[in-house]
């Protein structure tokens, strides 16, 4: 990854579900629990802000410290854990290449060790040659794979995505919408919840539970959702939502 790529990589942020229960039926104020509250997604974004900078400027020790406070603050982004395997590459600390490069194969990632002198430098050690293969394992295409399902609106802004094994059916959740979509066998599209439905913000993650016929999905006022207003800050729940109708049977 090259240096001004490293500089201009964004990502967006998923805010995290408030640990409050809410209850179905009860008012949707959040009693506070003398907790505060961290936004990791924030705090990762704001690091890598300030080591882009850092690389800028050529301090090349605060923008690896830097990284590394984003990748700690957010451990499954792709781009702070690649970061950290970039930097410690170009301060020649192998020791700490190898547990970045370690930690991002965890992860199920690969990246290009060609795409950077450093990095494919250090790549080329001999002790480094298990994590390497890994590395390339996480790279390999999947030839086998195929589309299963095409959304055929171009603005859903999908996020978390689940399957039920039971009927074929995909759940997808939209970040711009504040719904999540059921896509069947056939390529049809059921929305489950109306958009911009009230007390609803963006859809981030959900799980099907076929057991209980219902959909576990987190919600939260974010700006990236069509219509966010600062106020809707406190619409951050984890629901419970029937599948046969869309129902919203309990809030927390």
């Amino acid at each position: 990854m090259s240096e001004p790529r490293l500089i201009r990589l964004w990502t967006v942020a998923l805010a995290l579900p408030v640990l409050f229960a809410l209850g179905s039926t009860g008012a949707l104020a959040q009693s506070m629990s003398g907790i505060p509250t961290v936004d990791s997604a924030a705090v990762a974004r704001s690091a890598w802000a300030r080591a882009g900078r850092a690389m800028q400027a050529r301090d090349h020790g605060t923008a690896r410290m830097e990284v590394e406070r984003a990748a700690t603050a957010w451990p499954t982004q792709q781009v702070y854990a690649w970061g950290r395997v970039t930097l410690a590459a170009r301060a020649i600390d192998t020791v700490g290449f190898a547990r970045a490069l370690e930690a991002f194969t965890e992860l199920g990632f690969g990246g290009d060790m060609r795409s950077d002198a450093a990095i494919a430098k250090l790549a080329n050690l001999p002790s480094l040659r298990s994590v390497r293969a890994r590395n390339d394992a996480n790279r390999a295409a999947m030839p086998r794979g195929s589309v299963r399902a095409t959304l055929p609106d171009s603005s859903f802004w999908p996020e978390g995505v689940d399957y039920d094994p039971r009927t074929g059916r995909f759940y997808v959740a939209s970040v711009r919408h504040g719904t999540i979509a059921e896509v069947g066998n056939d390529g049809k599209v059921r929305e489950l919840i109306p958009r911009r439905a009230t007390h609803i913000g963006a859809m981030l993650g959900v799980r099907v539970d076929p057991a209980r016929g219902v959909l576990w999905a987190t919600t939260s006022g974010i700006p990236q959702f069509e219509g966010y207003q600062p106020g809707d800050s406190g619409v951050a729940a984890l629901l419970r939502i029937r599948i046969s109708d869309g129902a919203i049977e309990a809030r927390w």
